[in-house]
């Protein structure tokens, strides 16, 4: 019995103590908490009044960047990244696709040549740069194309799905001749690991834009063949293009013509095997002569 009480006493002596102690703990972070809330009223207040004379647009722009410092400063960093790359790609001509080039770009408009820095991949960023912006010249071109072939339908002189294809394989290679002398350099920098994946998917891209424009609605495994061929078509036509010397790259285009066969195909869902090698012998060459040209040997200023 009497260790009974005893307990008794020592539980209503303990229950009181904690109450004490919870006690003053919660009411101590009510306190703080009711005390930061006056505060931040008092400085939201504040905030208010200086701001009278501002417009509402200002205001809200304002509210917008105190709580996205950090996706501003993304954006001001990536607008300044592109107009170096953007800067640099008036050197390639003279200095190749390198870091020089992008030192060069960041003091064109500017900033030091320590903004070089901003690129770990050094002249694949520039390449890579440069590649993605022919794709979205390249969809602009084919969206505008649409746009024209939508409004004549009824047309009989309309582009065959072949011919979009082939207007488009030539249209984003005329925008490889600023830099045609250089573009083995290029070629040999998406090979790197580093670069190799971003190289590939603006491949996939292209050709998938390509497709998409001339009225492809394939969902099987055309969808796969049909894009596979057509960036082996673009990539052959790119080999024989950097060793192609006649005016205004007539033998390219030529070569492109008769390429386009196996894309004619396609598009008829009919795989012609006997042209699969007609060109043999032409790209072997245009692979030896790019082999010379990425080792600086047969280099000719255009």
């Amino acid at each position: 019995m009497a260790a009974l009480c005893i307990r008794t006493v020592l539980h209503k002596q303990l229950g009181l103590v904690r109450r004490g102690i919870f006690g003053v703990s919660n009411r101590w972070i009510q306190q703080s908490s009711q005390s930061f809330s006056d505060d931040k009223d008092k400085s939201d207040q504040g905030e208010e009044d200086s701001a009278g004379t501002s417009s509402s647009d200002g205001e809200e722009q304002g509210h917008f960047d105190e709580e996205n410092p950090f996706f501003d400063a993304e954006e001001q960093d990536a607008e300044i990244r592109k107009n170096i790359l953007d800067a640099a790609l008036q050197h390639v001509p003279e200095l190749g696709w390198s870091s020089d080039a992008i030192e060069a770009g960041a003091q064109t408009i500017g900033l030091s040549a320590m903004a070089e820095g901003m690129f770990p991949r050094g002249a694949g960023d520039l390449v890579l740069h440069f590649t993605e912006d022919c794709n979205v010249r390249l969809a602009d071109y084919l969206v505008s194309e649409s746009r024209v072939e939508k409004d004549s339908e009824k047309d009989p002189l309309r582009k065959s799905s072949r011919m979009i294809i082939r207007d488009a394989v030539e249209v984003r290679l005329r925008m490889l001749i600023p830099y045609i002398g250089q573009w083995p350099q290029a070629m040999g920098l998406m090979l790197l690991p580093h670069n190799a994946p971003d190289a590939a998917k603006n491949v996939a891209y292209m050709v998938d834009e390509i497709w998409y424009h001339a009225g492809d609605t394939s969902t099987d495994i055309n969808w796969y063949t049909k894009r596979g061929v057509l960036a082996g078509l673009y990539g052959a036509t790119e080999l024989y293009m950097v060793s192609d010397r006649s005016p205004d790259f007539e033998e390219t285009w030529g070569f492109l013509d008769r390429r386009m066969s196996d894309i004619g195909t396609l598009i008829t869902a009919k795989k012609s095997l006997e042209k699969a090698g007609s060109d043999a012998g032409e790209l072997l060459s245009a692979a030896f002569t790019t082999v010379r040209n990425m080792s600086g040997l047969n280099r000719r200023d255009r």
